[in-house]
C-alpha cells in the first residue's frame, strides 16, 4: 500500500499558465510516482483539477493591515484564507496522510504543529534568513513586505522533520544555525528536451539578453544596471542591442534607451536563447534559484553573471561562464566580443554549462534526488 502525501502550494504545480510553477511541477510529479498525492493551492478561482484543489485568494488589504497590527508577517497574509484553512481540515479529516509537503514559509501558517504519525517536508525555496543575513533586501517595500517572515520561517524549521532548500549556500546557512535539523539542497530542474541547445547567434549584431518577471524588485533592479551603466556605452555602436523579455514590463517602461528593445509576455523564449549572443544576469539582491539560468544555459546562449545569481549553480568562472560583478567588468566582456576575442571561448563556454545542466539540472536528476531525501 502506497504512503499518502499532502501537498501544500501556493500557486499550482503544473507546467503551463501564468501562474503555474514547473519547477514545483517535477517535484509533484515525483510524488505522484510514489504516493498516494492530494494537493491544494491558492488560485484565481475555486476548481479541481485531478488530485488537486484550487482555493480562490479572498484575502484583502484590511485584513493585511489588521494581521501586521497583529505582528504578523504581510507575505503570510497576502495567502492567508479562512476557506482555505477549512479546505485543510477537511482533508486531514478523511485523507490521513504519512506526510504534508509545504512550500515556502508563507504556507507554513497551515501546518503551525507537529501532527502525531505524520512527517513534515518543508521546501524552503526562498530563505528569508539567509536574505536578511546577507542585507539583499534593497528596499524600504521589500523590507516591509518581508516584516516578520525571519520569525515565520524559523516556525516553520522548528516543526519539520525535513527541510529542503533551493540552493547549497542557504543549506549551508540553514545548518551552521540549526544543528539539530535534516536540511538539503535540491533546487528545480529543467526540461532539457524543451530547452535544448541550439544557439546559432545572429551574425549581424551583438545581442545582449536578459529575461524576467519586472514585479520581482531584483529584477529590475538588473534592468535598471543595464540602462544606467551598460546601454549608455553603446547607444552610438549600431551593433550592439540590449533585449529585454518577460512579464510586467510595464514596470519598467522607464528604463528603456533607443538600443534597448522590450518584448512583453511573450508565448516561447526560446528564440531569445538561441539568437541572442550572450545571456546577462546582474542579479544583486534577493534569494532563490534563477530558473531563466536554468534555460538560458541549457539552450546554449553563453552567461556573464553575478556571483549572487551563482548561487545553486556554482558555474565555474571562466570554464563555464563569466562572472561579473561591476559595470566595467560587462563592458570589457562586450568590448572583447566587438573585437573578436572571444569568439571562439563564447562557444567553450557554452558548450560546457549546457552540458553541466544536462548532467545535473535535468528532471530525472532532480527527482531522483528530491525523492530520495524524502526517504530519510
Amino acid at each position: 500500500m502506497r504512503k499518502k502525501i499532502l501537498i501544500l502550494t501556493y500557486r499550482y504545480p503544473f507546467k503551463n499558465g501564468p501562474h503555474c510553477s514547473f519547477g514545483q511541477n517535477i517535484f509533484y510529479e515525483a510524488l505522484r510516482s510514489q504516493f498516494e498525492v492530494k494537493g491544494i493551492c491558492i488560485g484565481d478561482k475555486d476548481e479541481t483539477d485531478d488530485n488537486f484543489i484550487a482555493i480562490k485568494w479572498d484575502t484583502g488589504i484590511i485584513k493585511k493591515i489588521f494581521n501586521l497590527v497583529q505582528l504578523k508577517p504581510i507575505r503570510q497574509s497576502h495567502y492567508h484564507s479562512i476557506l482555505f484553512q477549512k479546505a485543510i481540515d477537511k482533508i486531514l479529516d478523511t485523507f490521513k496522510p504519512d506526510f504534508i509537503y509545504v512550500e515556502h514559509t508563507v504556507m507554513a501558517q497551515y501546518v503551525k504543529l507537529k501532527i502525531p504519525g505524520i512527517k513534515i517536508i518543508f521546501y524552503d525555496d526562498e530563505s528569508i534568513i539567509y536574505v536578511k543575513s546577507h542585507k539583499l533586501l534593497k528596499t524600504f517595500k521589500e523590507r516591509t513586505k518581508n516584516l516578520f517572515m525571519e520569525r515565520a520561517e524559523w516556525e516553520a524549521i522548528k516543526i519539520s522533520d525535513i527541510i529542503l532548500t533551493i540552493s547549497d549556500q542557504e543549506r549551508d546557512f540553514l545548518r551552521k544555525k540549526s544543528h539539530n535539523k535534516i536540511i538539503e539542497y535540491v533546487p528545480y530542474g529543467i526540461d532539457t528536451a524543451y530547452y535544448y541547445y541550439n544557439w546559432e547567434p545572429d551574425k549581424d549584431k551583438i545581442k545582449i539578453l536578459f529575461l524576467g518577471n519586472y514585479d520581482h524588485y531584483p529584477n529590475r533592479e538588473a534592468v535598471k544596471f543595464i540602462f544606467k551603466e551598460l546601454s549608455p556605452r553603446f547607444l552610438d555602436n549600431k551593433q550592439v542591442e540590449f533585449i529585454i523579455v518577460g512579464r510586467n514590463t510595464k514596470e519598467i517602461k522607464n528604463l528603456i534607451r533607443s538600443n534597448m528593445k522590450v518584448y512583453d509576455d511573450v508565448g516561447d523564449v526560446r528564440k531569445f536563447y538561441w539568437t541572442s549572443t550572450l545571456f546577462i544576469a546582474p542579479i544583486f539582491y534577493g534569494g532563490g534559484l534563477r530558473t531563466k539560468i536554468l534555460e538560458a544555459a541549457s539552450c546554449g546562449v553563453p552567461i556573464i553573471m553575478s556571483s549572487l545569481a551563482n548561487n545553486g549553480f556554482n558555474f565555474m568562472d571562466k570554464e563555464e561562464v563569466l562572472v561579473a560583478e561591476t559595470a566595467e567588468d560587462y563592458i570589457n566582456i562586450f568590448y572583447k566580443i566587438l573585437s573578436e576575442k572571444y569568439s571562439k571561448y563564447l562557444l567553450k563556454l557554452s558548450n560546457n554549462a549546457a552540458e553541466k545542466i544536462k548532467s545535473n539540472y535535468s528532471i530525472n536528476s532532480i527527482q531522483s534526488r528530491y525523492l530520495n531525501y524524502l526517504s530519510l
